[in-house]
């Protein structure tokens, strides 16, 4: 089975509609005002040892700096990534229990 043509503007009217909303969050990104979390990061083996929940941001770029581990896109790859129209990017929001543990 051949792989999917990737998506252009073109194939859907809505899609430029759409694009346009992602302005003001490019803007945010590209200011790391907002990070994303790598997937590959949270997927990788051992990640659940080393990250048995998940930690407020401040504590996740502190173990980027003091383990060298790569948990944020760059301001450049989430962009990219907002912009290339094959879902890579997703939200998740939830309550936390406390302000402590999720």
């Amino acid at each position: 089975m051949g792989k999917a043509a990737a998506l252009t503007a073109a194939d859907h009217k809505g899609i430029p509609l759409l694009a346009a909303l992602d302005e003001a969050l490019v803007a945010v990104l590209r200011s790391g005002a907002i990070k994303l979390l790598r997937a590959e990061f949270l997927r990788a083996d051992g990640s659940e040892a080393m990250l048995p929940k998940l930690l407020h941001r401040q504590e996740l770029e502190r173990m980027e700096l003091e383990r060298g581990i790569c948990v944020f896109l760059t301001p450049e790859e989430a962009v990219a990534a907002l912009r290339s129209l094959r879902r890579e990017v997703a939200g998740l929001t939830y309550g936390w229990a406390s302000p402590d543990h999720p």
